[in-house]
């Protein structure tokens, strides 16, 4: 059997007391609001402080100050009471079918700042109980999560089809590409187009490393023999092909502004990037209301989810 360490017992009805005072800087204006008399109150005080072995309060005539200690006590109870007040909120959002805990994972292709953070704050206006979790993953690092039971809801998992048959996947469209390179790199001197392969495997490739653990890693655009490089983000290989680093392929609704203004440029090549399908994914025995929430948001194509919607 495991021994527990002895923990002494703490005198909640004298924390409580103490809290009051601390908070009125008066013993009767504390017994007022306690229904108490100051005499119940000074003697509750006082045990509170025999009982931790230090004094709380400055006593005079006519003021009551916190005492270093009682400073540093007065913090851990605001502490007490807002966990104390939020428990039968949370057991309340739990008994209806509310997950306390609630992971989602984003492909790092829909990924955007400002609209995850929409998402979330509309979340946590919905369930205010609830600790969310967000991370970005690549490639089949989105799949990965949900393997791994380290996500409940996936948007961007590649393909429109469940990788194992504990999920379910509903498609939300797919990402459309386009090969770019910047207007002073040398590939731009190659006029002939459709651009073969070998022409290609001059440049070097940009790509973002796919997050899996688990499973097969998947590779972006890469020709045999092509050189390298491997950035952490879509937006660090984006700023790459601005640069004229490299060449390769972006997400269209990613470069378009920037081809529109001229700071990359769209190369037709012989072998083209097939568009990537995208779906939302979620264990298939998940039953709370946020798992529905999401799905019905993507269901119904509201405008909370609408940008990482994309095709």
């Amino acid at each position: 059997m495991t021994n527990f360490p002895k923990i002494p017992n703490f005198d909640m009805e004298g924390l409580k007391t103490f809290f009051t005072v601390a908070q009125c800087k008066s013993f009767s204006e504390a017994a007022e609001r306690l229904h108490k008399t100051p005499a119940t109150i000074s003697y509750r005080i006082k045990a509170l402080e025999d009982q931790i072995g230090t004094k709380l309060f400055s006593r005079s005539t006519r003021t009551v100050e916190l005492l270093p200690a009682g400073e540093h006590l007065l913090e851990f109870a605001k502490q007490i009471y807002g966990i104390l007040q939020e428990i039968p909120k949370s057991l309340q959002q739990l008994s209806l079918g509310t997950e306390p805990e609630f992971r989602l994972v984003i492909n790092n292709l829909l990924c955007d700042d400002v609209a995850i953070a929409r998402l979330l704050s509309e979340l946590d206006r919905r369930f205010p109980y609830t600790h969310f979790n967000v991370e970005r993953s690549v490639y089949m690092g989105v799949w990965d999560k949900m393997l791994s039971k380290r996500a409940d809801f996936a948007i961007g998992v590649p393909s429109w089809h469940p990788i194992s048959h504990d999920f379910e996947t509903s498609p939300i469209g797919q990402i459309d590409w386009v090969f770019v390179c910047a207007p002073e790199h040398p590939l731009m001197q190659k006029k002939v187009e459709p651009l073969p392969n070998d022409e290609l495997l001059n440049y070097v490739a940009i790509n973002v490393e796919d997050t899996s653990v688990m499973l097969h890693k998947r590779v972006g655009w890469l020709l045999q023999g092509q050189r390298e490089i491997v950035v952490p983000t879509m937006m660090v290989k984006l700023h790459c092909h601005l640069e004229g680093v490299g060449v390769g392929f972006l997400p269209r609704t990613l470069a378009q502004p920037y081809l529109n203004t001229g700071r990359l440029v769209e190369r037709k090549v012989k072998v083209p990037r097939s568009p990537s399908p995208m779906g939302i994914a979620w264990p298939r025995n998940a039953n709370g209301q946020i798992n529905q929430f999401l799905r019905d948001a993507f269901n119904q194509r509201s405008s909370i989810v609408t940008p990482f919607i994309r095709g």
